[in-house]
């Protein structure tokens, strides 16, 4: 029986790969402690005075990501004072086909209600997503 990875564990994982995967593109990236207590972001990055922040989720199915109102509305404004882009980044498996890493603004969910915000999940509407490559391309030409 295959075990399952507490999700503290696995979250800390997802975000420590993108982490070495921004750091391999020469940019400077950290993981943020205690993500999404303060600042609703679990990894921040850096490079030619461009900051960039991003809320890291992992998806083994289509399910769509859910972020509390409260927290998200603290992320876009924690943003906005920093002058930083934000975006949601979903790691999806291997099998699932195209892009391993999904990015899409944090400022664009699909609806907010007086709860959530929430985004649909990037294999169900790939139109308003990017993948890794295009997510640093146009980061890199902005």
């Amino acid at each position: 029986m295959k075990r399952m990875a507490k999700p503290k564990v696995k979250g800390y994982g997802r975000e420590r790969e993108l982490v070495l995967l921004l750091e391999r593109r020469g940019w400077w990236a950290s993981r943020l402690p205690a993500s999404g207590r303060r600042s609703g972001f679990d990894v921040v990055a850096a490079k030619g005075g461009k900051l960039v922040f991003f809320e890291v989720k992992a998806r083994g199915s289509a399910e769509p990501v859910y972020l509390e109102r409260w927290r998200w509305e603290e992320a876009l404004d924690a943003a906005a004072r920093a002058g930083a882009e934000a975006y949601l980044a979903v790691r999806v498996p291997p099998f699932a086909g195209g892009p391993r890493w999904w990015f899409r603004p944090l400022a664009d969910p699909d609806s907010v209600d007086h709860n959530k915000a929430l985004f649909r999940h990037p294999l169900k509407e790939r139109e308003r997503w990017v993948g890794f490559e295009e997510l640093l391309s146009r980061l890199d030409h902005a």
